[in-house]
């Protein structure tokens, strides 16, 4: 499981640094054989810095989750609380007229 969870951060981190995005709360999401499906999140008091901790917070949700009780059929990782990295040029919002 962890091996995998890497893998899925890899991939995760890859969309984050293409939308420009930074977060402060990493998001375990588990489906597990029977279909229930859980979330464990952490958020931190600044945006996670890198792939590295941002797989390494992941890493202690998914551990914490140890022994598990049944097997899991789906991992996630998210992550949320994002501000935008270039921001200091406030959006222009779009009126429906």
């Amino acid at each position: 499981l962890a091996e995998e969870l890497e893998r899925i951060a890899g991939y995760a981190w890859a969309r984050i640094e293409r939308a420009e995005v930074a977060g402060r709360t990493v998001t375990l999401k588990v489906k597990y054989g029977d279909f229930t499906i859980i979330t464990r999140s952490k958020s931190f008091s600044t945006p996670v810095p890198d792939q590295a901790a941002f797989a390494a917070a992941g890493q202690a949700l998914l551990g914490a989750l140890h022994p598990l009780p049944k097997g899991i059929r789906l991992l996630g990782l998210g992550l949320h609380n994002l501000i935008e990295i270039n921001s200091e040029i406030p959006a222009q919002l779009g009126l429906a007229i």
